[in-house]
């Protein structure tokens, strides 16, 4: 999906694995074009988890652990079908616009497979985190950044 959508599966992924008390595993279904070997990718391996971890940081999770499972393959589909386990519960965000389609497909493939997925819509989740507390954060944060804290008690 695009880096909006990891980020918002990301998060509510976080929200669902402190409920559960589960593990989340960020797979990466990393495609490599027939004229480069799987063994020498077009993207460096190092370049895909650097940015894998960029996305994690976004997305604010720091006090639960993340995998990531990078997989080079040819047919991503393919891949996921074989590196998920059984009825996996998998989080999928992506834009609720007619032209961001590839990801409601993708998450409706995934469920005819068997898997439990959970659609997120990148836009309203970003949104939704970033004005938690729309006033009093806003003006806080810009106390901040002119530097004006008196009667803060620092």
């Amino acid at each position: 999906t695009t880096a909006a959508g990891t980020v918002a599966a990301l998060r509510a992924a976080a929200d669902l694995a402190t409920n559960l008390q589960a593990c989340i595993t960020l797979v990466v279904a990393e495609p490599v074009p027939m004229h480069f070997s799987l063994d020498r990718p077009h993207v460096p391996v190092d370049f895909l988890e650097r940015r894998n971890w960029a996305l994690i940081s976004d997305a604010g999770i720091v006090d639960q652990q993340v995998d990531i499972k990078i997989c080079l393959c040819r047919n991503a589909r393919q891949t996921l079908k074989r590196v998920l386990c059984a009825h996996s519960l998998i989080v999928i965000g992506g834009g609720s616009h007619w032209w961001n389609r590839a990801e409601r497909k993708l998450a409706n493939w995934l469920g005819h497979l068997g898997h439990h997925v959970i659609f997120v819509d990148a836009k309203d989740h970003v949104f939704a985190a970033k004005r938690e507390f729309p006033g009093r954060q806003e003006a806080f944060l810009r106390t901040l950044d002119s530097g004006d804290i008196s009667g803060c008690g620092i």
